[in-house]
């Protein structure tokens, strides 16, 4: 199974986009995926807020879907939070 991500530069969290597919067994959760982004790239996700996680294109809450099980071919895209006026 194959799942992609994308963590688009987020200031003070990390300092250049990063891009990937991992390879990994089926069931992974999203707990899990988040756990080799921090292995890989540094990025823990878990402890910040200055962004808008999307998973298959939808907003989720990642806390709220830590140990969702993703699909096959599933996309993880970081973006940084939009602001201003």
């Amino acid at each position: 199974m194959v799942v992609s991500y994308k963590v688009f530069l987020i200031p003070g969290i990390n300092e250049k986009t990063v891009s990937d597919k991992v390879v990994c067994d089926e069931g992974i959760t999203l707990s899990r995926l988040m756990d080799h982004i921090l292995q890989k790239h540094g990025i823990d996700l878990r402890r910040h807020s200055e962004y808008m996680p999307l998973l298959d294109g939808a907003v989720i809450s990642l806390k709220d879907n830590e140990r969702n099980k993703l699909e096959k071919d599933s996309e993880l895209v970081v973006l940084p939070m939009i602001s201003g006026g």
